[in-house]
Parts: C-alpha cells; structure tokens; sequence
C-alpha cells in the first residue's frame, strides 16, 4: 500500500477551533462547486505522473502558500459544522464560524489583538463552563450584554483561540497529514472555473475521499469531499495568495467585558 494523504475533513475544521473556545466552526459564504469534464482541456500539466506523484506536488504547493480562504460543512452525528476563514502565514484572519451553538464573526488584527462576535446563544454555551465562578444568573446577564457585539479578547484568549483559527500550518496540517491506502486519478473536472485533476481515495466502512487539484498556476488543492464514513463534508481553498485586509471594528461597536454597560 502507499502512504497518501487521507481527507479528513473534521479533522481539517476541527483543527481551526481546537485550542479555542468551542469544538468547530461556521461559513457564511457558499463552499464551491465542481463540474466534471471540462470542455476545451488545455494539455494535461500533469501528464505522466501517477496520482501519488500529484498528490505530492499538491502537498507541496499547499504547503507554502502564505494566505488562503478555507470555506466547509460537515456532519458528525447529529452535528453540523461551518467554516469560513481567509488566513495568512503571518496569523491575521477574518472570517466566521459555528459550531452549532451559534454564529461567531472573527477579525485577527495582529498576534495580541482579536475581535469577535457572536450570538447570545453563543456565549451562553461558551459560560456553561464556568458555572464554579458565575451564577446562572450572572451567565446570563454576562451572554445578553455580549451577544451580538463586537469584543476585543484579552491577549491570552486572543493567543489561545487566535492561535488555532489564524494558524495556518494547523489548519493545513490535516489535510496535508498523509494516510495509508490507494489513490487513483478519475476525469478531470473544473472548480470554480479552474479546470482541475480529481483525486479518489476509498476508506474503510464505504467511504469516499475527493481530492480536486488546480491544473493552472501552481498545483493548490482546491476541494476536498468524504462522502459516507463518520463525518463527511466538503472543504474549498481559494483566494490562494491574495491580500487579506483586516481592519477592527468600529470603537463605537466593541464592548469591553469588564465593564457594565449603561443601564445595566
């Protein structure tokens, strides 16, 4: 058998969120689509090599790219996870997620600096844990005066959820782990109007892993797909190498934690 990357598609979102607050993530744009046998196919880039050798080359384009958006959906049991994030090599990113409990909008300005919002219900989730410092009383008055506003988090949470949303050798890591079993090359396909190699890797339990690798530029991957097994989903990289400005919110929008609003 030979060593290829197996998709692990929860792995890949999880891994976003992992050192953070809460277990997975959200999207709020529409991952992309792919649509086999495009017309017109230029000559193939990568003409004579095996599925392992572009799995590789993929490997390696992936690896180095200094910013990219990764957006996905997946199940795991009675679960749903989303994500969206444009990120770069320097660890700024903005973007969203959820995790099922509620919607959180991310800006990363800097290593220290993180903005976040969320919904109340969010926050409520996110307090259930500190039920030995904060009365239920107390987690909800702490959960209504934050949900929907913009917070500047403290450098160690900053730090903390930061480092695994804006991460991008951890949010590359996954997929670029590789795995034990057999690749094959199936018909060329397009994504998002790059014509695109298609990478098929079958698992145990009937699953079906999906790797989609631009034939244009630089060999990005661009989709990965399982369908069937434990938690099946779809993630799309874009946007490879192009700015990702990230600016705070307006000081008007952000609420500071540690002081009581007006009126409360």
């Amino acid at each position: 058998m030979t060593s290829v990357r197996r998709i692990r598609i929860a792995s890949l979102i999880c891994a976003a969120v992992a050192a953070g607050v809460t277990g997975c993530a959200k999207s709020d744009g529409a991952v992309g689509e792919s649509t086999s046998n495009a017309s017109a196919a230029p000559a193939d880039t990568f003409a004579g090599l095996t599925a392992e050798q572009i799995d590789r080359k993929a490997r390696d384009a992936t690896s180095g790219a200094t910013s990219v958006r990764i957006a996905g959906a997946l199940a795991a049991g009675s679960k749903s996870f989303e994500l969206d994030l444009a990120v770069t090599r320097a660890g700024t990113c903005k973007g969203s997620f959820n995790d099922g409990t509620g919607t959180v909008q991310v800006r990363k300005t800097s290593e220290t600096v993180l903005y976040i919002q969320a919904e109340e219900t969010f926050w409520r989730a996110a307090l259930a844990s500190r039920s030995e410092e904060l009365t239920p009383a107390q987690r909800d008055t702490v959960a209504e005066a934050l949900g929907g506003h913009w917070v500047k988090a403290d450098p160690d949470l900053a730090h903390t959820l930061g480092g695994g949303l804006c991460n991008l050798d951890k949010l590359m890591k996954p997929l670029l782990d590789g795995g034990t079993g057999s690749l094959v090359r199936a018909a060329d396909t397009t994504v998002n109007g790059t014509p695109a190699a298609e990478l098929i890797q079958k698992g145990d339990g009937g699953s079906t892993s999906t790797l989609n690798v631009a034939k244009e530029g630089k060999p990005y991957v661009l989709t990965l797909e399982s369908v069937g097994g434990a938690t099946p989903g779809k993630v799309t990289m874009s946007d490879y190498e192009k700015p990702v400005v990230v600016t705070p919110p307006p000081a008007s929008e952000v609420v500071d934690p540690s002081k009581p609003r007006p009126g409360s």
